[in-house]
């Protein structure tokens, strides 16, 4: 006998599976998505979340198993997808390979066969195009699209034109989990995440307390590679682990960010040109706050745009915890010349006292993140 899990968005359901899913699914939730209920708490879930598949008319002496469901908000399961590198580019490849198979099937069968063919290609067309109102959308027309894994599926479906992100998607796994298709623990209901590396310590303890303040759903989706072994930290010890990592063929997904820095440019330049595609290597974005800010050197204090030469964590702590008892900005100070990339480093002269500041921000107010937001965005 068959089991079943579906994929509902705002009580419609768009995604079906038949005998289990792989993995690669679990990794878009945690513990805290799964709600259970037998009975009465059974009953209540079908009906708040508007689960079709069941009968409308269930009472609690009908639903004598375990009602299990994944659920989280669309702007959530959006977030999570693009950590694990899913886009437009991938859905688009997948019904595109859908397409050009339905056009040499059409074209090797009988003149009566063909315009079964024809409208399946342009439904997969539709699709693409979101040409097909959400209102009739369904998990049979995604069904027969060959996806290279759910969720280059799931991509399409919360991606889709009038999915709004205040959306809820719930996951059944009911049948899944009552049947044992689910052969792990719903308590581990994760795989391994992507790892992120950094240039020091203080990088990972900004970037994980901005991940809490700002994205708490998100916290079990990445984790950080501990640096406290390194003897070094620093741009250049990022590189020599990247390249450790490519020759010795790790798998895991592995993202490094380096500081917005003259040190950094200077280090990616000695990366290999192909990396795996499972490994990227990228630095912290521009700010316009660094875009006129005050440094010193040999020739005095001076404002400019120190994007490129003097943007570490710090510098997306936000301008309150930038400035100083006095209301000036923290200087920045030149120091070495990168020969390969012909610039100037420079770093905060005062980091200790912007790193004090910046434990007692205030974690209440989000608009006072909104540089570590772009970062993390």
């Amino acid at each position: 006998m068959s089991s079943y899990a579906s994929l509902y968005i705002n009580g419609q359901e768009l995604l079906h599976w038949n005998d289990g899913f792989s993995q690669i699914v679990d990794g878009l939730y945690t513990k805290d998505d799964i709600v259970r209920g037998r009975g009465k708490d059974g009953v209540r879930l079908i009906k708040q979340y508007s689960l079709s598949r069941y009968d409308n008319d269930y009472t609690e002496d009908d639903v004598d198993w375990e009602i299990t469901l994944a659920v989280i908000d669309v702007a959530t399961l959006k977030q999570r997808l693009s950590i694990y590198g899913y886009n437009a580019q991938l859905f688009n490849e997948s019904l595109d390979a859908h397409i050009e198979r339905l056009i040499k099937w059409c074209n090797n069968v009988s003149n009566e066969m063909k315009m079964d063919y024809e409208d399946k290609i342009k439904q997969a067309n539709d699709l693409k195009t979101n040409k097909i109102s959400l209102e009739d959308l369904s998990y049979e027309l995604f069904r027969q699209i060959d996806f290279n894994n759910e969720l280059i599926a799931i991509w399409g479906v919360v991606y889709y034109e009038g999915v709004k992100d205040s959306y809820i998607a719930v996951l059944d796994i009911s049948d899944l989990a009552e049947a044992g298709w689910l052969d792990y623990e719903l308590d581990d209901f994760i795989t391994v995440p992507p790892i992120i590396l950094t240039e020091g310590i203080t990088d990972i303890k900004t970037l994980k307390k901005a991940l809490h303040v700002i994205y708490p759903k998100l916290e079990s989706n990445v984790r950080f590679l501990d640096t406290s072994f390194r003897p070094e930290t620093n741009a250049a010890a990022v590189v020599k682990m990247i390249k450790s990592f490519a020759a010795a063929g790790i798998n895991n997904r592995i993202l490094a960010i380096l500081d917005n820095d003259a040190a950094a440019s200077e280090a990616m330049t000695k990366l290999p040109r192909n990396l795996p595609n499972n490994i990227k290597v990228i630095q912290y974005p521009e700010l316009d706050l660094m875009t006129s800010y005050p440094t010193i050197g040999p020739q005095g204090e001076i404002n400019m745009n120190i994007n490129g030469l003097a943007g570490s964590i710090e510098m997306y702590m936000g301008k309150d915890i930038l400035t100083d008892n006095d209301g000036n900005l923290e200087l920045v100070q030149w120091g070495g010349y990168m020969k390969r990339v012909k610039k100037y480093q420079g770093s905060l002269i005062n980091k200790d006292a912007v790193g004090s500041r910046f434990k007692g921000k205030d974690a209440d107010d989000v608009n006072k993140w909104q540089d570590l937001r772009y970062l993390w965005d």
